[in-house]
């Protein structure tokens, strides 16, 4: 018998980790959790970098504020980046939340539908025989 290799099952238990769950909060997934420190590592990391290793100066004019732009346009764009990537997390998760709802709805349905066969089925006989006693009653009174 194959014994699964230890990439395998490493790549098995990321993939369990990174799953969307639709019964779990989308903030407490892992997915969500791993975008939102990874985007806020590089960008304060970059940030950092540019403040201790460029010669900056406080400049509170028009031409100040575009230089900041100017210099920390990459730390913005990794902000930037991380929010779009959670959008795309979110999306996905609650696509897989509407999914379970369907399948549930579904189910509902069947279930609902099951229902009413029996009980219309009964309430069939209970009316077919109320309408053979009367029926019988109208013939032992015309007789």
């Amino acid at each position: 018998m194959h014994k699964p290799s230890r990439l395998k099952s490493a790549y098995n238990k990321v993939m369990e980790k990174l799953a969307l769950n639709p019964d779990v909060s989308f903030t407490r997934l892992f997915a969500f959790k791993l975008a939102l420190r990874v985007g806020l590592l590089g960008a304060i990391t970059s940030t950092l970098v540019l403040i201790y290793c460029s010669n900056l100066q406080l400049d509170l004019t028009y031409k100040g504020f575009n230089h900041f732009f100017v210099v920390f346009k990459f730390p913005v764009s990794v902000l930037a980046a991380m929010l779009s990537v959670i959008g795309l997390i979110a999306l996905a998760h609650r696509s897989e939340q509407s999914a379970r709802q369907i399948q549930q709805s579904a189910k509902q349905i069947k279930l609902s539908e099951s229902q009413n066969n029996f009980t219309n089925y009964y309430k069939h006989v209970e009316e077919f025989e109320k309408y053979i006693k009367k029926s019988n009653f109208e013939i032992e009174n015309t007789n």
